[in-house]
């Protein structure tokens, strides 16, 4: 996988490990695949919305999985539609 090989670059070229005081040689990453939970789908270009979705829901200690996708998904827009209409900012 790219990220293995490419991350580590893109850390210490942002200096990451010397402002972190990470050893270099000692480095090492992993990930996790998730399984069973929701992907890009339907109708909608559903990718933004999930991005956001998964966020709140890892930031929230929430399982990612979700009965219904196309509907989370309809609904996390509509709240966020709420969201930016109740904190607009009215320009004129």
């Amino acid at each position: 996988m790219v990220i293995y090989a490419g991350l580590p670059i893109v850390l210490e070229q942002a200096k990451v490990f010397e402002k972190k005081c990470i050893d270099r040689a000692k480095y090492g990453i992993t990930f996790k695949d998730a399984r069973n939970i929701p992907a890009q789908g339907g109708l909608f270009g559903d990718c933004g919305i999930w991005v956001c979705i998964f966020l709140y829901r890892l930031s929230h200690g929430k399982r990612l999985a979700v009965e219904n996708p196309v509907q989370a998904a309809l609904a996390y827009r509509e709240h966020m539609a709420n969201f930016f209409f109740k904190h607009r900012v009215s320009s004129w």
